[in-house]
């Protein structure tokens, strides 16, 4: 069977009114080397506790002096994050000019490494001007020819979130790592109607922000859209 996780506020006469767990296998034997581990050590009475399982963790949310805490309990007994599990994005380009964009987290974004097909010194930037650029950052659209055009395999940490600064004017962006729906950009009030553009063969107006392409957005005024 799977192993259970225990936590309880240990809070009565000469108790701490801390916060600790244990982790107990399917023959009730601690699975963790120190057998409890200790969440808290404010001392402060706790109430309130609940409990519930997220990816690669236990978070563990209490009450203390009339605030709300919590806590995310990692499956070797220790607190922090839990590490992204690595996603894969594939990505079609032509031969010639692209748009392109940062399709997942990864070490070296170096341009030449992410595309070996790329012509040296043709990723290119837009900030009211085109700026030569080698690395490629979340959210920024690149224009970068291509010797050849073929199919790409990304691999790296998902990018799930974004706050794209946007000015008045052009602005050259990316996505995700998941396809977004251009109604979130427009919805902003930022983006002039029909003011989004992909580019596959010429320019058009687009439904989606697909990952690992670059888009053309029209804002009528600058702010951020998260």
């Amino acid at each position: 069977g799977d192993d259970m996780i225990v936590a309880y506020i240990e809070q009565s006469v000469n108790m701490s009114g801390d916060i600790y767990a244990s982790r107990l296998n399917s023959n009730g034997l601690f699975s963790w080397f120190q057998h409890t581990v200790t969440l808290t050590t404010s001392g402060n009475s706790k109430s309130d506790m609940s409990s519930g399982k997220g990816p690669g963790c236990v978070f563990i949310v209490w009450s203390e002096n009339g605030s709300v805490f919590a806590h995310c309990l990692l499956e070797d007994g220790t607190l922090g994050v839990p590490e992204q599990e690595d996603t894969e994005v594939s990505v079609d380009y032509l031969t010639g000019w692209n748009m392109v964009g940062l399709p997942v987290l990864i070490d070296n974004a170096q341009y030449q490494t992410l595309f070996p097909e790329a012509y040296s010194g043709s990723l290119y930037s837009f900030n009211g001007s085109y700026q030569q650029e080698t690395m490629l950052t979340p959210g920024t659209g690149y224009l970068l020819r291509l010797a050849l055009g073929e199919t790409l395999e990304f691999t790296g940490s998902p990018i799930n979130d974004l706050t794209l600064s946007i000015i008045d004017g052009w602005n050259l962006i990316s996505g995700l790592s998941t396809p977004v729906d251009v109604a979130v950009l427009y919805d902003s009030g930022l983006v002039v109607a029909n003011g989004i553009y992909g580019y596959d063969d010429g320019y058009n107006n687009v439904d989606m922000i697909n990952p690992g392409k670059g888009y053309w957005v029209r804002a009528s005024g600058s702010g951020n859209i998260i």
